[in-house]
């Protein structure tokens, strides 16, 4: 039997992570379905509505928040669209991205 480890910072799919509206008054859980470099697709008990705004917690060592709006919804899976308006934004998912495809699953 094999088993997979993902490298630690590395984002996981299927995982817990958060979300906040933008005054960050809240945090909320939800599931990282997921992610790309412009978006994202989570799931999430409690309900959001298209257009959105919020902030994404990837964690990790490369983790960060990231501004998203909800464009798409179906019951309790969104799609998120990331508000990359700063290269701060870019560098923060681009961290990501490249934890993600530069450290995929390992096996022993």
């Amino acid at each position: 039997m094999t088993a997979v480890r993902r490298r630690e910072g590395i984002p996981g799919t299927g995982e817990d992570y958060f979300c906040a509206p933008p005054d960050m008054d809240a945090r909320h859980r939800c599931v990282l379905k997921n992610i790309s470099a412009t978006g994202a697709c989570v799931a999430s008990k409690r309900a959001l509505k298209k257009d959105d705004m919020i902030y994404l917690h990837v964690r990790g060592r490369e983790g960060g928040l990231l501004k998203s709006r909800v464009v798409w919804k179906t019951r309790n899976t969104y799609g998120l669209l990331f508000s990359l308006e700063s290269s701060e934004d870019f560098d923060s998912i681009s961290r990501i991205m490249n934890a993600i495809h530069t450290g995929a699953a390992t096996t022993s």
